[in-house]
């Protein structure tokens, strides 16, 4: 299955608890963006991140699309084709995908992403520092994540915006002669 469609992660052993989307085996990962487009004038439910998280979902239902259409193609079955590989990754075959929207959106599977370095960044700084509680270090840690994370993707889109205009070129790209 991961030769036919290649996840940007594959994580093991991520501790989860029971609500989380995920189990502690391995996990597919497919992060994206959500370009500005229909989807966000469509949306009627008046939730900040509906967007990004009805792009969120769809990307486990695009792998799941994929495997099965590779089942068709290719000759696989219930018991060894594509899709009952792909279900044996995560719980029930759950694709995680965490979607950073063109307005610097996230969707919940960010923030479960978040919380979970936040918990591994805590735990590891109250072993060497008891100075504060568990709850301030991962609220700091949470920012400082959200903080790095929400430039990268501000920084990320306005780089393909000013590319797509040919304002900004690559250091040592050669320039067009014309």
């Amino acid at each position: 299955m991961l030769q036919h469609s290649i996840p940007d992660i594959v994580a093991k052993d991520i501790d989860t608890n029971a609500d989380a989307p995920s189990c502690s085996k391995k996990t597919i990962i497919d992060v994206k963006t959500h370009s500005p487009g229909d989807a966000y004038p469509d949306d009627r439910t008046g939730d900040s991140n509906a967007a990004a998280n009805a792009r969120q979902v769809r990307v486990n239902k695009d792998f799941h699309k994929k495997a099965k259409d590779l089942d068709i193609r290719l000759g696989g079955d219930q018991q060894d084709g594509f899709d009952a590989e792909l279900n044996t990754f995560g719980q029930e075959g759950v694709v995680l995908g965490p979607v950073v929207g063109a307005f610097g959106e996230i969707s919940t599977h960010v923030d479960f992403f978040a919380n979970l370095i936040a918990d591994a960044l805590t735990a590891e700084h109250l072993s060497y520092y008891g100075d504060r509680g568990s709850k301030t270090v991962k609220a700091y840690y949470r920012l400082v994540l959200y903080r790095a994370w929400g430039l990268t993707a501000h920084r990320g889109w306005t780089r393909l915006k000013l590319d797509q205009r040919g304002l900004v070129q690559a250091p040592n790209a050669p320039r067009d002669q014309s």
